[in-house]
């Protein structure tokens, strides 16, 4: 796993340390490579999450078929999922997500063209 591009965090909803997680593109915050393929999973062990929220700080993605999927989920049959392909920059922008024991982001980057940078805070 390259520590920039892949993850599995823990986020413990007792623990204000442990609660906010921050996952950026990787080399962040210069543009991010071509053919990136990264996957970071959020998991909350004994105690399941309450609820998340994804606040997107940057994103900015580059060629049309890059994206970020978030699945409210660990099991892809289960909750929702949520994708952002580029080109297409948001701002500040918060997700609330239900409740359950984790959730997955994954990043995907096609060889086209390398695109721009993106800043996800899990709370």
């Amino acid at each position: 796993l390259r520590a920039d591009c892949d993850g599995l965090l823990f986020m413990d909803p007792r623990n204000k340390a442990k609660r906010n997680q921050v996952i950026r593109s990787p080399g962040y915050p210069r543009p991010y490579r071509r053919k990136a393929d990264c996957l970071w999973t959020f998991v909350s062990g004994e105690t399941p999450l309450l609820s998340a929220h994804i606040k997107i700080a940057v994103m900015s993605l580059g060629g049309k078929d890059d994206r970020v999927i978030v699945q409210e989920s660990l099991d892809k049959k289960i909750g929702n999922t949520r994708t952002y392909k580029g080109p297409r920059k948001v701002m500040n922008k918060v997700l609330k997500l239900r409740k359950g024991p984790g959730l997955t982001v994954h990043f995907l980057s096609t060889d086209r063209t390398s695109g721009k940078r993106f800043s996800l805070t899990v709370m």
